[in-house]
């Protein structure tokens, strides 16, 4: 008969797994922004109009830092893309 105790898990072992989960999709959706901008970062690739490789440079450094932002893994905010223009 199996154990059926293994099956069980405690509310803070359920906690723990929804913030390793929550980590991971963090880090898996700052990975994917920052993979959508690599080649604007080689040296002879053009960057888009109205940008500079200076301001993708730092967007991507924002990228980085988000897993310090206060609230994460649960609340941050991402940075916009250069020459991105948002409603205020």
């Amino acid at each position: 008969m199996a154990n059926v105790q293994a099956a069980w898990r405690t509310r803070e072992q359920i906690e723990q797994e929804r913030e390793t989960q929550a980590w991971a999709s963090l880090r898996a959706e700052r990975n994917r922004r920052l993979a959508e901008t690599d080649w604007i970062m080689l040296s002879d690739a053009p960057v888009p109009p109205g940008t500079t490789q200076e301001q993708w440079a730092a967007y991507r450094q924002a990228l980085r830092d988000v897993p310090q932002q206060p609230g994460a893994p649960w609340d941050v905010t991402w940075p916009t893309p250069p020459g991105v223009v948002t409603e205020e």
